[in-house]
């Protein structure tokens, strides 16, 4: 289909200029008609103007749906990544509680990402004659997560420091 934009509405400049065309190349009349029978469309500038704005607010909204999608898929993701991290936590709370003994990175990610949950794990540890000892819980990422972060720094933020004590009397 063939859009064009002119000065003047109606049928009639079609095809006169089609007629012109015709005259010009020799082409013979059955040949112009067939010509004129294809899909064409004469807009005033108006209405060209119109269409034109539909096209850019389609389009833009067509952008705006994909920037949508691109954030809902950015939303999922740290949703996931969340979700995943409080399983980890969760599972390493439940076997301290349980009395078993988990690695130290394990006690550090714990520290670091759920303090609160280390707490009471600790609070609630039951005492075990035999207690297992655990794999660490943590995949490749979340290892790297704990390494680039200053983890020592979480665990001596996490237990109480030792007062330092002095041969003599401390002056208060």
């Amino acid at each position: 289909m063939e859009l064009s934009g002119t000065g003047r509405a109606g049928r009639n400049g079609a095809v006169t200029q089609a007629a012109q065309k015709a005259v010009r190349t020799g082409t013979p009349a059955r040949a112009a008609r067939a010509q004129m029978k294809a899909d064409r469309m004469t807009l005033s500038r108006q209405a060209l103007a119109f269409v034109e704005e539909q096209n850019r607010r389609i389009q833009e909204q067509a952008r705006q749906e994909q920037n949508a999608k691109s954030s809902d898929e950015a939303m999922l993701d740290f949703l996931d990544k969340s979700m995943k991290e409080l399983d980890t936590c969760q599972t390493i709370a439940a076997r301290i509680t349980a009395g078993d003994k988990v690695p130290d990175e394990d006690l550090r990610y714990l520290m670091r990402h759920d303090p609160d949950s280390y707490r009471l794990a600790i609070a609630m540890r039951k005492p075990k004659p035999d207690p297992r000892l655990w794999k660490s819980a943590l995949d490749d990422e979340q290892r790297e997560s704990l390494a680039s972060g200053d983890g020592a720094s979480a665990v001596q933020e996490a237990s109480p420091a030792a007062p330092a004590r002095s041969g003599g009397r401390s002056a208060v």
